[in-house]
């Protein structure tokens, strides 16, 4: 019976799933640095450090000797994709980008147990069926060994054929382990061979799904919002650190200073109210932000459809030029040959 073939398309599959989930798991790993490094600035909304690094990359293209138009095209029309991604999932701060991160890892991760789930099922069919072959095919070489009388003769026999004897003895075994004997295994036969067609049209329905999915864009989302929070981070780490050694050195003026208690009770109360102040300032700054976020879509929008004519134009003007000069060129030879 010939092998039902099945190897080619789960490979793949399982190198996209491990493909984005290395992907996610480095995206996890950053996180970790990421999260302290985004609270040193100064209203770290991810859709404000996303349009920061998106003025920076508009700048680069600026500077292109060629191609800058189409740049800075390429550079709106993909920072209006992130944009929308981010209203779209609510992604405010870092830990909004870590949750998403982490729902997106499950999702995966799920998908590749199914897959393996569904390749475990198959390969044990497939063994069960060439079992079976097995069985069949050496019954005879077996039972020829059983009717020689003489003990010398048969050993002889067995030793001569002993590679067929033991596939015959090992399907057997097997089989009788998993409950199946002799009278079913052609019905076991007719039954796993339509259970492995189902299974491969699962796997290929599943693959074509992963291929298809939206994580595969989304990942490349969040390595444009990680580039952007290096960018923003490491722009402002020199004033982070300069903020932080402020801070180390006024704590510890006031550990110096604090031994009397009504001192340590007056200055409790003060880091109370400024505690509050400073959540009402966040919230309002959150507020702030949000309406930001609005009006740099809309304004984004019109660039982008300002950008996408400029560049129309342009290919329109270049279409032109090379027409008139093909069709200078054919004048220039009619008159030629007359």
């Amino acid at each position: 019976m010939k092998p039902y073939s099945f190897h080619a398309r789960p490979k793949r599959t399982n190198n996209n799933i491990r493909r984005l989930l290395n992907a996610l798991r480095d995206l996890a790993e950053w996180m970790k640095d990421a999260r302290e490094r985004v609270h040193r600035i100064e209203n770290p909304t991810i859709s404000n450090m996303v349009m920061t690094y998106y003025e920076h990359r508009d700048e680069v293209a600026k500077g292109y000797e060629r191609g800058t138009k189409k740049a800075e095209l390429g550079n709106l029309q993909y920072v209006s994709k992130v944009q929308v991604y981010i209203e779209q999932n609510n992604l405010t701060t870092i830990d909004d980008v870590e949750r998403i991160i982490s729902e997106k890892n499950d999702l995966l991760k799920q998908a590749k147990d199914g897959l393996d789930n569904k390749k475990s099922e198959l390969k044990r069919i497939k063994k069960n069926l060439s079992l079976i072959d097995d069985y069949y095919e050496n019954k005879l070489v077996y039972e020829e060994s059983r009717k020689i009388f003489f003990k010398a003769k048969q050993n002889e026999y067995r030793e001569k054929h002993h590679a067929e004897i033991s596939k015959f003895q090992k399907a057997k075994r097997i089989l009788s382990e998993q409950g199946y004997d002799e009278p079913s295994f052609e019905i076991c036969r007719e039954m796993w061979t339509e259970k492995m067609a189902a299974l491969e049209d699962e796997i290929k329905t599943e693959s074509e799904k992963i291929k298809n999915d939206p994580i595969n864009q989304e990942v490349k989302m969040l390595d444009y919002i990680r580039d952007a929070v290096d960018f923003m981070t490491d722009k402002k780490k020199s004033d982070g650190d300069a903020d932080s050694d402020g801070d180390d050195a006024a704590s510890g003026g006031e550990q110096m200073t604090t031994t009397d208690e009504a001192e340590k009770k007056a200055q409790e109360q003060a880091a109370q109210e400024q505690a509050m102040q400073t959540a009402q300032m966040q919230a309002q700054q959150q507020t702030q932000a949000n309406q930001s976020g609005h009006r740099q879509r809309v304004s984004m929008k019109a660039k982008l459809e300002e950008k996408t004519e400029v560049v129309r134009r342009s290919d329109e003007l270049k279409r032109t030029a090379i027409s008139r000069e093909h069709d200078e060129t054919k004048r220039k030879k009619r008159q030629t040959s007359l």
